[in-house]
């Protein structure tokens, strides 16, 4: 006990003066004149590296370091990661506002900080020193440049720090001190710093000499010394990079040191991912940038980089792989220091038959760099180590890893592909076209054959068929002319290509008629479908390639392998002029093929691909031998093209027989793809030829899915067929248009079927589409068409706002809103519709009408419909369309809506939120000032109650015992009956709602207070003093009529609403200004003299209310000995 209580009492407390031992020890030495190596109170230990000089301090408590600072600086040498954190949060914060002197006087004890804190176990305390570093770097500059040795190996081990918040922050720094330009000649200024450093770290250090045994465990211990290995071997790669134009002979003498350690070359056998990786991107570092060097090395390179080319890891195989081109791009005399058929060869094929391993978006773009860098006496019998090479690549494309990856599968593809092109393009004089075409047909056939057929789409959406499409157009493009399809000896060209469109043939079969095909779908012929049609486009418009650029740290091969390729966003225009002979040939048997197949049912699969395949290739010359090949040659007719005669007697024909006899659903797809080719072929008519069929396709067509289908189609290619936009202002479409609105209007009015609904929905979608613009955003019909159609519509929303049917006119609406919607959305310039505004305040109050019993979803869109119109409208013609009446029928529309038909809060509310919403869009698209002022203007003509408005017996009854209503007023005014009177909401609800537009004259809002003290509509516009005393009437009305009718004392809705009513005025009255009290003062109380009954009240609610009381007296005294004066003034004349 005593023992404890001694400790105790040795204890310092907060406070306590007395230095502390090493203070005391600080000062000791000071005046003693001896030097402190590293005294700031840190510890040091016996694994600290010596060539970090620590910073001399004379005397610790000297003049020439802040206060704070030191204190701070006292703070790092805490061994708590949160107490040296805080300690650096506040130091950032020190050197941020403390004067340059003061900061620089912290940079000889820096270098002693900065090499402890990056080496921190804790990379919150790493990342945190890299902050200050880069505050330091930010406020000195230059002045680091004496301390630069002693910081920038530490620095370059953070910037390769492997937590890439720690690596960021040190890269961030090392970017503020320096320039780009700057960067190089920095590390290699302090090359031999780094180096000596780095050095020492991979050759002498170990995990217990980097850390205290005593304060780390030995799981911090290690991890710490895997890091700062791993970051050492990726330091050096930065600085053999910054160096590699010029290594000087102190870098090549330690590369030398590190290479005849057998420490370097076990620590590419790490079991740490991180550090054989680092130590693979040394070693290509190595060959890269000193290559004499590496040469003496090959021994040992050789083996330790080729026989680990099978590493799977994800960290280090990418790194690797970089060493692998590094070296073999380097020395051709790598390979004889390995056994290619025992050694590399072998774990080659292991890594291509397991489909990279999971790394294919790593280790694909490097295999074509391999193998072209293969032996070329290992390869031998090329048709044989190709067939291994490629067998292995089509194994490692069905392993799952890639299969359900599209990046993978992606990657493993496009090496696949290249290395096909390579082995085409390279060995063509070693391997024959049959030897060719064999391994072609083997490999490469039954991926693409997969891809069709196979359930699962990876390789199907992968680039498969546009390299294809590009393998096989090189080709053709390379073929010898005398090589016919009937030669004795077909070139390589014609045998792929008949492989391929055979294949395609097959699949066809298989797709429509399983008994005439060797081929298992494993999947839906639709699917199949789809992937068949996307393959022949590859092969016929092979799409846009572009050159890839290789990294920079990759090898270059272009002289040996040519371009190589990558795929394109861009869809190339077609051509039919560029396709070949193999093209040609491929995309007419599959026309003529499926046009076949194409029955009486007219079967949408059919008909689907015979019309993809078509619009491919649909020439003249096509479509003569469709005519030819057809059950009915009689229809090739001698005054006209084949095309004219294919449209009218086989598209056209089709078409009308599927409004006959097809099914909706039916109609729809085939009628889609009909109508699509019909464009095409269209287009390679003459304009006479053209609006001759568009007139007989209009008049045609009665099925409304069919119409909208064809309006669609002709904005879609009005571009591309000039005489589709000439057609267009002909009279046949806009009376179609104006007849079709007419029966749909009438519908709209009568209850609706289930067959009716959808025959609506499609009627109302094609008068969307009727009212959309061009790509110009010019109307698609003429002006007159547009005003028929709209005055349709507008007059039977008016009869729907009347209908009791709230199914139809929910649906109805809908469909309204949408095309309106839809119409404002496409025109940039719709002032010239009359019918515009109509339309526009009739889709407003149908947002308002609480009676009318809509959804949300057709309210919404009803409101989208009104505000994109008035956004479209104020665009045009701002000032014309305020000065018109709109803005005052938009206005008297809603009082008679919140007179009449607002009831409950909730409704007030939501006309409340219209009306602001309309607001908010106008003064968006114009001057707020015209617009406030125009609502002014219509504020004050508002008359709040009308004067017919009489109080019951009681209410009156109670004013007067109250002193607020005189007896003479049953004599003047007559004695009110013994009826009783219900309260009047409608007064209510119109005061709030013109609360409410005041509240928005001044720049209030509901929901945040304004900055605004006064109330500048009372000076603005006087006439508004009229609309206050209204409101503060009403509002002193509602209150003593909730104080005499019992039932209204029980509505606690209505009473909350009385209160709110209340609270909104009152806030207006207490910004009064004296001299705007003083002008509503003289306003009440002449109203008060004139009207002399209960409608005065307000003048009684203004004066007891506290901010005006010093006015009262004065003002109604003054008010009342000028009325005085005035009289007498009269009696005496």
């Amino acid at each position: 006990m005593s023992t404890h209580s001694s400790k105790k009492q040795s204890q310092r407390t907060k406070g306590n003066v007395r230095p502390s031992s090493s203070r005391q020890a600080a000062q000791l030495l000071s005046e003693s004149g001896t030097t402190t190596q590293g005294f700031i109170g840190f510890g040091t230990f016996s694994g600290e590296p010596a060539y970090v000089p620590a910073a001399d301090l004379d005397n610790v408590g000297d003049m020439s370091l802040d206060a704070d600072l030191r204190v701070l600086l006292r703070k790092l040498s805490k061994k708590d990661s949160i107490t040296k954190i805080k300690a650096l949060q506040e130091f950032n914060l020190l050197i941020k506002d403390k004067e340059e002197k003061d900061v620089k006087a912290v940079l000889p004890y820096w270098p002693r900080i900065y090499s402890k804190m990056v080496l921190d176990v804790d990379h919150r305390v790493r990342e945190t020193v890299q902050q200050s570093m880069n505050i330091l770097a930010m406020r000195l500059h230059r002045q680091l440049a004496p301390h630069l040795k002693k910081l920038m190996a530490y620095w370059l081990l953070s910037i390769c720090d492997p937590y890439p918040t720690v690596a960021t922050a040190a890269q961030q720094a090392f970017n503020s001190a320096f320039s780009a330009a700057k960067q190089a000649q920095a590390l290699s200024f302090c090359q031999e710093a780094i180096l000596d450093y780095t050095t020492d770290n991979l050759l002498n250090q170990k995990a217990e000499t980097l850390s205290d045994p005593k304060l780390t465990s030995s799981e911090d211990m290690i991890s710490k010394y895997n890091r700062i290995l791993s970051s050492s071997l990726l330091a050096l790669c930065k600085l053999l990079r910054a160096l590699s134009s010029k290594p000087q002979s102190v870098c090549e003498e330690k590369i030398t040191m590190l290479l005849e350690s057998s420490k370097i070359w076990n620590l590419c056998k790490s079991p740490v991912n991180s550090v054989r990786s680092s130590s693979f991107l040394f070693l290509a570092a190595v060959c890269q940038v000193v290559p004499d060097i590496a040469n003496n090395y090959l021994k040992k390179l050789s083996p330790c980089i080729l026989l680990s080319l099978d590493d799977s890891d994800v960290v280090a195989c990418g790194s690797v792989w970089e060493a692998v081109l590094s070296l073999v791009n380097m020395s051709e005399e790598c390979w004889k220091h390995v056994s290619v058929p025992k050694g590399v060869w072998p774990k080659l094929r292991t890594v291509l038959a397991e489909g990279c391993h999971g790394n294919a978006a790593v280790i694909g773009p490097s295999i074509l760099p391999l193998l072209s860098k293969f032996p070329k006496e290992f390869i031998g019998q090329p048709q044989q180590f190709y067939e291994q090479f490629f067998s292995n690549m089509k194994t490692g494309i069905g392993k799952d890893s890639v299969q359900l990856s599209p990046s993978e599968c992606s990657a493993v593809v496009t090496a696949l592909m290249e290395c096909i092109h390579y082995m085409i393009k390279v060995d063509t004089d070693i391997l024959h076209p049959v030897g060719s075409h064999l391994l072609f047909m083997d490999q490469l056939v039954p991926i693409v054959q997969a891809s069709l057929i196979e359930e699962k789409a990876t390789l199907s959406r992968s680039p498969l068929y546009s390299k294809l499409g590009y393998l096989l157009r090189v080709l053709a493009e390379s073929a010898p002319p005398s090589h016919s399809d009937t030669s004795d000896s077909p070139s390589l060209a014609h045998l792929c290509w008949k492989q391929v469109t055979d294949l395609t043939l097959d699949c066809l079969n298989a797709i429509t008629s399983d008994t005439h095909s060797e081929l298992v779908i494993r999947t839906s012929h639709n699917t199949v479908s789809t992937r068949l049609i996307n393959l022949v486009q590859s092969l016929i418009y092979p799409t846009k390639l572009q050159l890839r650029q290789e990294k920079s740290m990759s090898v270059n091969f272009s002289e040996v392998v040519g371009p190589q390729w990558k795929t394109s966003s861009t869809s190339p225009k077609r051509d039919y002029t560029t396709l070949n002979t193999f093209q040609k040939k491929c995309a007419s048997e599959l026309i003529l093929k499926s046009y076949g197949m194409i029955n009486k049912e007219l079967d949408t699969t059919c008909v689907h691909l015979f019309v993809n395949f078509l619009k491919l290739y649909p020439t003249e010359e096509m479509v003569s031998l469709l005519l030819i090949n057809t059950a009915e040659p009689q229809l090739q007719l001698q005054h006209q093209t084949a095309t004219e005669t294919f449209i009218s007697s086989v598209i056209l024909k089709w078409l009308k027989q599927m409004q006959l006899e097809s099914s909706q659903s039916h109609l729809e797809k085939c009628g889609a793809d009909l109508l699509s080719v019909l464009f095409v072929l269209l287009s390679s008519l003459d304009d006479n030829q053209i609006f001759n069929f568009m007139d007989d396709i209009c008049q045609e067509f009665n099925k409304s899915c069919l119409f909208k289908i064809l309006l669609n189609e002709i904005l879609v290619s009005q571009r591309k067929i000039p005489a589709l936009q000439e057609w267009l202002s002909r009279p046949t479409l806009g009376k179609k248009l104006l007849s079709l609105t007419s029966s749909v209007c009438s519908q709209a009015l009568l209850p609706y079927s289930a067959t009716e609904l959808s025959e609506a929905e499609d009627n109302w979608t094609i008068l969307t589409l009727a009212l959309s613009s061009s790509s110009q955003s010019e109307p698609l019909l003429k002006t007159e068409y547009i005003e028929d159609i709209l005055h349709r519509i507008h007059q039977t929303l008016r009869e729907l706002g009347e209908s009791k049917d709230c199914d139809k006119v929910d649906h109805s609406v809908l469909f309204v809103a949408r095309v309106m919607s839809s119409f404002f959305q496409g025109l940039q310039d719709c002032s010239w519709l009359s019918s515009a505004e109509d339309l526009l305040l009739i889709m407003f109050l149908f947002s308002l009408d609480n009676d009318l019993k809509i959804s949300e979803l057709t309210r919404s869109e009803v409101r989208s419909a009104w505000v994109t119109g008035l956004q479209t409208l104020l665009k045009q013609r701002s000032l014309q369309l305020i000065e018109s009446s709109f803005f005052a029928r938009i206005f008297q529309e809603i009082m008679s809506v919140v007179v009449n038909k607002v009831a409950s809060m909730q409704q007030l509310n939501r006309v409340c939120e219209e009306m602001k919403r309309f607001l908010q869009t106008a003064c968006e698209q114009t001057d707020n000032d015209i617009i406030i002022n125009h609502m002014s203007t219509c504020l004050t003509q508002v008359d709040i109650f009308a004067e017919h408005l009489m109080p019951p017996r009681q209410f009156q009854e109670y004013l007067m015992l109250t002193g607020q209503l005189t007896a003479i007023f049953w004599d003047l005014e007559g004695q009110p009956d013994g009826t009783v009177c219900r309260f009047p909401e409608s007064l209510l609800y119109t005061s709030l709602f013109l609360a409410y537009m005041l509240e928005i004259l001044q720049g209030w809002s509901l929901d945040k207070e304004s900055d605004c003290k006064t109330l500048n509509w009372v000076q603005k516009d006087p006439q508004i003093l009229e609309l206050f005393y209204g409101l503060i009437c009403s509002m002193a009305i509602c209150q003593n009529w909730l104080e005499t009718d019992q039932q209204v004392v029980k509505n606690a809705g209505i009473q909350k609403e009385i209160s709110e009513l209340n609270g909104i005025i009152m806030k207006q009255i207490e910004y009064l200004e004296k001299e705007q009290a003083e002008k509503v003062f003289d306003l009440f109380i002449q109203k008060s003299v004139e009207v002399s009954h209960w409608r005065a009240l307000g003048l009684s609610l203004l004066l007891n209310h506290s901010s005006t009381y010093e006015l009262t007296e004065s003002r109604i005294g003054c008010y009342f000995e000028e009325e005085s004066t005035e009289r007498q003034k009269q009696i005496e004349l």
